[in-house]
């Protein structure tokens, strides 16, 4: 159980990872184009305050693993260690703090969902 916990943990970690760099290569100009259109007004976002990890029994739809961390605990665990960083690839290396951050910008949303045959794993930020 530890385990598979663990597991989907680093799962919603790197999956965030690859989300991110999807969201930050051509997605600034429309950005700025978006932001051009909205003229002054802010576009106002909801404050992240958990992290969640649900795995969910297909056949009999009852909850195996539930796990909610607080943002305020991530945020300091992330702010314990500001060298820490995420190597993808050789040339890929990811700001641990920067991107805890960026991701909390976003506001409330789904990170994965992943179904399986017997199993649905669900990681979000509300």
């Amino acid at each position: 159980m530890k385990k598979l916990s663990l597991f989907i943990l680093i799962l919603g970690l790197v999956y965030s990872v690859s989300l991110s760099s999807v969201l930050n290569s051509p997605s600034k100009e429309d950005y700025k184009i978006i932001k051009k259109a909205i003229g002054k007004e802010k576009i106002k976002r909801e404050e992240v305050k958990w992290f969640k990890i649900l795995v969910v029994d297909t056949r009999t739809q009852k909850p195996k693993v539930r796990i909610t961390i607080p943002i305020s605990l991530m945020e300091l665990i992330v702010n314990s260690c500001p060298e820490a960083k995420f190597r993808m690839e050789d040339n890929c290396k990811i700001e641990l703090k920067k991107f805890f951050y960026e991701l909390k910008k976003l506001g409330p949303l789904c990170l994965i969902e992943i179904n399986e045959e017997n199993e649905t794993v669900k990681i979000w930020v509300e």
